[in-house]
């Protein structure tokens, strides 16, 4: 009985070993990735980017993009010279200070918002111009959405990709906590409220991305 029950301890301690390896080994496994794909990490700290392609069409959505920052860059989102480019968005964030401070992303209502609260977009070569690092170089989302771009040379094909910035006169307390109807009610809809910020950049290839291989004829 006891020679038994000690054999069914060890099985047990070998057992939970065996769960504190696999359990480190995960750990382990996760931090290599994160540190060998600071890309991906940087996205997902500056918006949640999804991808989806149909022949020569790309479509790019960036989610909750961070307004905590006024300009961020998507280097993953890359256009080429001859693309068809277009811009839209929509959502709502938080701008901070007291009362609903909440505000629509691409067309911001109340007090300041001619100039404060605007998500901006620059697609180099073909809406706004280099340097990247003023917001004066980019164009308001609120502009340019729905209409097509076709993406030019530019000097430095290494920053033909997306950049996305916000209007503020202060970042610390934006975001998206402690949702509210907004000022003026303007992220209200229906009994709830309208969703976190977005961005999506449709690029139309002028060839195909993934071309689909033709058959040859069959013989008769």
């Amino acid at each position: 009985m006891i020679k038994t029950r000690m054999r069914f301890m060890q099985s047990k301690l070998s057992l939970q070993h065996a769960i504190n390896i696999r359990a480190m080994l995960a750990f382990v496994a996760a931090v290599i990735f994160v540190f060998s794909c600071p890309e991906s990490l940087h996205a997902q700290v500056d918006g949640i980017v999804t991808h989806r392609v149909t022949r020569n069409t790309e479509v790019w959505r960036v989610s909750s993009p961070n307004v905590k920052k006024k300009i961020l860059s998507f280097p993953q989102i890359k256009f080429r010279v001859g693309d068809q480019v277009r811009v839209s968005g929509g959502g709502c964030v938080q701008t901070g200070g007291s009362g609903k401070t909440w505000k629509r992303y691409v067309d911001p209502l109340g007090p300041n918002s001619d100039h404060l609260y605007h998500g901006m977009v620059l697609l180099p070569g073909a809406i706004g111009e280099l340097p990247s690092d003023n917001l004066d170089d980019f164009a308001r989302i609120l502009i340019v959405k729905g209409a097509n771009f076709t993406v030019k040379p530019v000097n430095d094909p290494q920053q033909l990709h997306l950049w996305l910035g916000y209007e503020d006169d202060n970042y610390d307390d934006n975001g998206y906590w402690g949702q509210d109807e907004g000022t003026q009610g303007q992220c209200k809809i229906g009994g709830g409220f309208l969703e976190h910020a977005f961005a999506i950049v449709t690029i139309i290839h002028p060839r195909l991305i993934h071309p689909v291989p033709v058959e040859p004829p069959k013989e008769q």
